[in-house]
């Protein structure tokens, strides 16, 4: 997905990486960037502030602020620097839209809306993010943290 985690995949399943052209998101940047956490670590992989730094310091946010380990994910590179400093609501609005127009295609990671969400619950990222700019900055890093939180506690529990 957007985020480049997919915790199912095997080294024999990565994909190309995605080229970076100055374009809106399609199918194929997603299909491209589903990579496991081990692999982007290895290949080098970009950690994004969910919410763009560059974005947030154009609205007066500063390095306190921005570096936040709940805004940040891995992502391969190339996706990383396509998404630069758009609003969350708007790169991952433009995701979902690819997903929506791929579903007959052969569209291989995420194949669907419901796909989509449940990537976002499995990255403890809220599903309100869709509809988040740097003013709900602050929403979105208390959600965060509370969902990354229930998690740790709920895999610490299952040892």
């Amino acid at each position: 997905m957007i985020l480049g985690i997919s915790f199912n995949r095997s080294k024999n399943d990565l994909s190309r990486l995605a080229d970076i052209e100055n374009r809106p998101l399609s199918a194929d940047d997603l299909q491209n960037s589903i990579i496991p956490v081990g692999e982007l670590v290895n290949l080098g992989g970009d950690i994004h502030h969910i919410f763009p730094k560059q974005y947030l310091v154009d609205n007066g946010f500063d390095k306190h602020e921005y570096n936040q380990v709940a805004n940040y994910a891995y992502l391969d590179t190339p996706l990383n620097i396509k998404i630069g400093k758009k609003a969350p609501k708007e790169y991952l609005n433009e995701a979902l839209n690819a997903i929506k127009d791929a579903q007959e295609t052969s569209f291989k990671a995420i194949k669907s809306e419901a796909e989509f969400y449940q990537n976002l619950e499995d990255n403890c990222i809220p599903a309100e993010i869709l509809e988040m700019d740097c003013s709900n900055y602050q929403a979105f890093l208390e959600a965060r943290r509370t969902k990354m939180t229930a998690l740790i506690k709920d895999y610490y529990y299952s040892l």
